[in-house]
């Protein structure tokens, strides 16, 4: 079970909340960045990316 209240909490700070496809909840949000399924690569060279 996916912890609504720990999402919302880094939504509210303002911290990117990433997510696959599968596995989002409470999509809708600018914060919230969801990823196909198959883009791993793609997930962690966002991560990269953050200072």
């Amino acid at each position: 079970m996916k912890d609504t209240k720990v999402i919302r909490q880094f939504l509210e700070s303002g911290k990117p909340v990433l997510a696959f496809n599968n596995t989002m909840s409470m999509a809708g949000n600018d914060q919230y960045l969801v990823f196909a399924d198959d883009q791993v690569k793609k997930m962690a060279d966002w991560i990269r990316t953050i200072d």
